[in-house]
């Protein structure tokens, strides 16, 4: 489960103060008290979401300003950093080990079909990476390296940025900010998803393969899904589907939805699919309920079982 309150933007706890029941904090893992959601209005709650996109870009400016100032980049470089990523553009993040089993590297299959989808003078995209290679683990590294080339490559245009680490300061800037989180794990890899459910608190919409949590939760309208979930037995096969339905996914769905817009600039399926996923996901993933599950039904019936007479008829047994 997640803690709401550690990783939720403080502008969208505010808005759900508004909205939501008086004590909601205290309620994050009842369904029923999320369904309030629906009754906001659109535009309040892009624009709180966009006042958290812009903070975490102006972040995302200084950490891309301070690498190339490392780099002794010329200042030129320095100074168009602080200018880069347009928050009005489709911002899609990742985070996490650069390892063979988090298959980043399939966002990159085909170079050509993602600079498309990145540059598109239309309805273009803005890729953030935050990436941790393991000590001592050379495919690690050398897909780093790989990406670092690409983030310069004149066909992607400024549009991607690798952040050269990812901890708990950099997360929580990724997490409140991101229109999309991308998560292409290898479905038979057991991980928990706990950066997507951490962007589903903060109304960033998760574009996943259907493992873990993702199976178990995606509905459909509360975001975006990769392949079917199906495994295979050539690993390479598997991949290729993989990559091929995220392109079909970000040029046939992700991207057409967010720059659907009304007259007053809303994106309104978009913001629809925001709250099926609050309302879907938020007291599904909360630490609070389950707790509250783990005390019910396993704590609970485990001590009362506990708390009966010893053989000896002498009282409940010592520890």
């Amino acid at each position: 489960g997640v803690h709401t309150a550690t990783w939720m933007a403080t502008g969208l706890q505010d808005l759900f103060s508004r909205h939501l029941a008086t004590d909601w904090l205290q309620r994050t893992g009842e369904w029923e008290m999320w369904q309030a959601v629906h009754s906001m209005h659109p535009a309040e709650l892009w624009e709180t979401h966009a006042v958290q996109k812009n903070a975490f870009l102006e972040f995302v400016r200084c950490q891309r300003s301070r690498q190339l100032r490392r780099e002794n980049a010329p200042d030129a470089a320095i100074d168009a950093a602080r200018k880069a990523f347009d928050p009005g553009v489709l911002t899609i993040c990742w985070g996490g080990e650069l390892t063979r089993e988090n298959q980043l590297q399939l966002l990159f299959a085909d170079e050509d079909r993602l600079a498309r989808i990145l540059r598109d003078e239309t309805r273009p995209v803005q890729l953030i990476i935050a990436g941790r290679v393991r000590s001592g683990d050379e495919w690690g590294t050398q897909l780093a390296s790989r990406l670092h080339k690409l983030q310069t490559d004149p066909g992607f245009d400024g549009r991607m940025l690798l952040l050269e680490d990812f901890d708990l300061g950099i997360c929580r800037h990724l997490v409140q900010g991101a229109d999309v989180w991308l998560n292409i794990t290898e479905v038979s890899w057991p991980a928990c998803g706990r950066t997507g459910q951490m962007a589903a608190l903060n109304g960033g919409l998760n574009l996943s393969v259907l493992s873990g949590w993702w199976a178990e939760s995606y509905g459909g309208g509360n975001g975006f899904a990769i392949g079917t979930g199906m495994t295979h037995a050539v690993q390479e096969v598997a991949q290729a589907r993989d990559a091929e339905s995220l392109y079909t996914a970000l040029e046939q769905q992700v991207v057409p939805m967010y720059y659907d817009r009304d007259v007053d600039d809303l994106p309104r399926k978009w913001i629809k699919m925001m709250m099926n996923a609050f309302s879907t996901l938020a007291w599904r993933i909360s630490s609070d309920r389950m707790l509250l599950e783990y005390t019910h039904q396993v704590y609970q019936p485990v001590a009362t079982r506990s708390a009966g007479p010893s053989p000896a008829g002498l009282g409940r047994p010592r520890d």
